[in-house]
């Protein structure tokens, strides 16, 4: 019973990551002047290209969590990444300044956000599920 109550909290306090996240974008999909069947078309589109993306994201994931539990740094990745989460919360400021995300591979995250934008101009079928697939 306490695992079912558990599951339903986590559920709970995960749905207000969706409706604070997730929730807006949704709300700004370009589904007007579609007919009630073609935004429904339209939204099926939408979830469809998410959960591709998720979908590739857990098998690669998942492939590379698997290499390394064989080769036997799970352990101690997880030690390690967990105590630099946990030092980052407790000592900020020795983290801040250290990474230019204009210089590092994360640059991506504007490039990404100017895609998502332009599909919104897009009112096509298609742009609906890229809109899915990058968000």
């Amino acid at each position: 019973m306490a695992i079912l109550i558990s599951a339903l909290v986590l559920g709970i306090m995960g749905s207000f990551h969706c409706a604070g996240m997730c929730g807006p974008i949704a709300i700004a999909l370009p589904l007007h002047g579609n007919s009630p069947g073609g935004k429904i078309f339209g939204g099926s589109l939408y979830n469809l290209g998410r959960t591709t993306t998720y979908g590739i994201m857990g098998a690669i994931f998942g492939l590379l969590g698997q290499g390394v539990a064989m080769i036997g740094f799970q352990q101690k990745i997880s030690v390690i990444m967990g105590s630099l989460m946990i030092i980052s919360i407790l000592f900020p400021a020795l983290f801040r300044n250290q990474y230019s995300l204009e210089k590092s591979w994360f640059s991506f995250v504007g490039r990404l956000k100017s895609a998502i934008g332009r599909m919104f101009s897009i009112r096509s079928y298609s742009s609906l599920f890229f809109i899915g697939m990058l968000n």
